[in-house]
């Protein structure tokens, strides 16, 4: 009732009578590729022979009861970036002409009282048009997709370039790792001829800030496949799930990052049910839910249901566990950190001093260094580095353990630092 009211003023500019066919789109097209329309006109039309008739974008849809609230904010193209829009997560009205034939577009995210969600309908007089066009945008998106990370329900954000070397866990650890990500995304007929699904589970285990999400940061930087990230929230329940699996799996060959998968099992974080999750898990290698590589990560791996427990093949197969880096990690960390600018004595004295720091605790020596020089007006010294580790040992002293080491900052997840 909502979804017809909603859209019936567009269903109405396009009589069956005139020859118009009026569809809903699925959620994988309404996710991932209707959004990408403006930008994939703007970059490929003239190539393509597509040109846009009309582009009117909303700040704000909101359905009320009988009414539906929005303010149009440009029919401009132009204007879009300078209004603050980006080239994705378009809602509105999208009108184009591809190659000598009509299509429309009407895209709205309604935000309901209890839920979000995005809805998309297209409109036009021939089916073959319609399938010319997406044959040509999913190729765009292919290609779109390796460039960037599908953050669910946020958008999209560059992949970055870090790579391996930027990792600092023990060397065994990393190689084992990286095997297992590199030797899955073309590996679909070696999977056949072992008769084997073709999907594997990696959970990612440990303390805040000891780099899990520099993993994730640089799988998604070097894997030619797409990569979507869930962060598990008070507000992710059963329904966002099977969007976010059931994307994931039509895009394959594609990592799916779930991160802070122990709030599922910590009463107010989610309202994601357990039998959901276990039957999502367990979809994921039979049937149509083929070539994803889930990578979990989680703080607290003690708390996790046991049937999510890699003692259990099937859902997550191998599990690495992220603990506070070694002498010699973090000596490598304050290292790369430095970037050269300060000496070796003092990154041994520092290293030394800060056992049981996390990864984000040795980053942020390195920064406090810095910012101290910055705001004196001059180079940063290795008196710095040595000064900010006694600024930060003394700031957390309330709060260190029993056996002196320091806590870990709390500072996680994939929009976090390097981490």
């Amino acid at each position: 009732m909502i979804i017809a009211e909603m859209f019936e003023p567009f269903i109405r500019l396009h009589p069956a009578g005139e020859g118009w066919v009026v569809n809903r789109l699925s959620d994988n097209m309404t996710n991932l590729a209707v959004p990408l329309i403006p930008l994939f006109v703007r970059l490929k039309g003239e190539q393509l022979g597509a040109r846009m008739l009309l582009e009117k974008g909303y700040s704000t849809l909101r359905y009320e009861p009988g009414h539906i609230a929005r303010r149009v904010l440009t029919e401009a193209p132009h204007l879009r970036h300078d209004a603050g829009l980006s080239d994705e997560d378009f809602d509105g009205e999208l009108r184009l002409d591809w190659r000598g034939h009509e299509l429309h577009f009407f895209i709205l995210t309604y935000e309901g009282r209890y839920i979000e969600e995005t809805v998309a309908m297209s409109a036009t007089k021939s089916r073959a048009v319609l399938e010319d066009f997406w044959k040509e945008l999913r190729a765009f998106q292919s290609l779109h997709d390796y460039e960037t990370i599908h953050m669910w329900n946020a958008g999209r954000v560059p992949r970055g370039t870090l790579g391996w070397g930027d990792l600092v866990i023990p060397d065994g650890m990393k190689t084992d790792l990286r095997c297992m990500v590199e030797s899955f995304v073309d590996a679909r007929s070696k999977y056949q001829e072992l008769g084997l699904p073709w999907r594997r589970g990696l959970l990612l285990g440990g303390p805040p800030g000891c780099g899990k999400s520099t993993a994730i940061k640089v799988i998604a930087a070097q894997v030619r496949a797409s990569v979507f990230v869930l962060p598990i929230t008070s507000k992710t329940d059963d329904y966002t799930l099977t969007r976010f699996m059931d994307a994931a799996s039509d895009a394959a060959p594609s990592v799916c990052v779930i991160e802070d998968l122990d709030r599922v099992v910590e009463g107010g974080k989610s309202e994601i049910s357990m039998s959901h999750l276990l039957n999502l898990l367990d979809g994921i290698g039979t049937g149509q839910k083929q070539g994803v590589l889930l990578i979990s990560t989680a703080n607290h791996v003690d708390r996790l249901d046991p049937a999510l427990s890699p003692r259990r093949p099937g859902r997550y197969d191998r599990y690495f566990h992220f603990e506070t880096p070694s002498l010699e990690d973090r000596t490598t960390l304050l290292r790369m950190r430095g970037k050269g600018r300060f000496g070796e004595a003092a990154i041994l004295s520092v290293a030394e001093k800060t056992k049981g720091y996390s990864h984000a605790l040795v980053q942020e020596l390195v920064v406090c260094a810095l910012l101290k020089a910055l705001n004196a007006g001059r180079e940063v010294t290795d008196q710095d580095l040595i000064d900010s580790t006694q600024v930060m040992r003394e700031q957390y002293k309330a709060q260190a353990k029993s056996n002196g080491d320091l806590p870990n900052l709390d500072k996680v997840g994939f929009h976090a630092g390097d981490s």
